[in-house]
């Protein structure tokens, strides 16, 4: 595996952008979906970054074990912030037929968040580790976010061809503490 270092580069930005959206999700609001509308942006900057940096034989150490209870926290703290946003159709709910919608935004977007950050803190750490981040970025990716990833593309395209934000309206923050 040798990826370029600004694909690298890159990919860093983006997931360090995502996961700083996750992190103030609190100082958006989320009637306006400006703060959906710029996570799926990064989603989008995840999804094109992801694919420069495949390489052979990717293995590293992965398991969600080790913060599930930071996740179930931030899961539930999202859940709310969503409300009637959160859930949706997933694939086998139609094949499943029973009713019930099993997609949920908050399940994605943490899970996304804490396998990005976990990278993002190997990267940070160093030149020595940037390889063992890009080996857990691509691990992780292929073992679990890829799906979260297209889940929420999917969903959060859903919601832009049902109410596409009106021209002019601002992504931004309500207030940005500073």
């Amino acid at each position: 595996m040798n990826p370029n270092n600004n694909s690298v580069q890159q990919f860093a930005a983006a997931a360090g952008s995502f996961c700083d959206l996750v992190e103030h999700y609190q100082d958006y609001s989320p009637d306006n979906k400006g703060w959906l509308n710029l996570i799926g942006r990064q989603l989008l900057r995840l999804d094109a970054g992801i694919q420069p940096l495949h390489g052979q034989g990717v293995e590293a150490e992965y398991s969600m074990l080790q913060d599930l209870e930071e996740r179930f926290n931030l899961f539930q703290k999202l859940k709310v912030f969503l409300g009637n946003l959160d859930e949706y159709w997933s694939e086998g709910d139609l094949e499943a037929g029973d009713g019930l919608k099993t997609g949920s935004l908050a399940d994605d977007i943490t899970d996304l968040y804490f396998d990005l950050k976990r990278g993002l803190s190997l990267y940070r750490a160093g030149v020595d580790s940037e390889h063992r981040a890009i080996e857990l970025w691509l691990y992780s990716y292929h073992v679990h976010w890829q799906q979260h990833l297209r889940d929420s593309k999917r969903q959060l395209f859903e919601f832009r061809r049902a109410s596409p934000t009106p021209p002019g309206t601002p992504d931004r923050p309500l207030s940005r503490p500073q």
